[in-house]
C-alpha cells in the first residue's frame, strides 16, 4: 500500500506504532501483521484527513569551502534541511532536502551573498 487515497501518490514520511498486542506462536504470523497493517490502511488511514503537502526535492549544492557556512545558513533560512556538508580543499558540498517552492530565487541570493563576501 504505498500510495494515497488523494492522488495516488507514494505516502511519505508516515510511521505507526502498534501496542497492546501479545505474541502467540500460532497467530503471530508475517499474514497476521500484514493483514493488520492493510486493515489500518483501509479504516484508519482516512480519518486522519490526509492532505497534499508541496513537492519536496533532494539537493546537492557545491560551492567555494569558504562560502559554505553562508550557503548552508541560507539554505536553513529557506527551510531546508541539511542532511550532509563536506569539505574537500577548496570545494564544499551541501546536500539536504526542501521544499520546492523555497529554491525560487535561491540562487540569486546565494550570488549576491557570495559576492558581497569576496568584497
Amino acid at each position: 500500500f504505498p500510495q494515497g487515497s488523494l492522488i495516488q501518490a507514494p505516502i511519505w514520511g508516515l510511521g505507526i506504532h502498534l501496542s497492546g498486542g501479545a505474541m502467540h506462536e500460532i497467530d503471530s504470523n508475517d499474514v497476521a501483521f500484514r493483514n493488520c497493517a492493510q486493515d489500518l490502511w483501509d479504516n484508519f488511514l482516512p480519518k486522519l484527513k490526509p492532505t497534499l503537502i508541496e513537492p519536496w526535492m533532494d539537493v546537492e549544492i557545491n560551492c567555494p569551502s569558504q562560502f559554505a557556512s553562508d550557503v548552508s545558513n541560507e539554505f536553513s533560512k529557506r527551510g531546508g534541511v541539511v542532511q550532509d556538508q563536506t569539505i574537500e580543499g577548496t570545494d564544499a558540498v551541501i546536500r539536504g532536502e526542501t521544499a520546492l517552492d523555497t529554491m525560487f530565487g535561491f540562487i540569486n541570493d546565494l550570488r549576491a551573498g557570495t559576492k558581497r563576501s569576496e568584497e
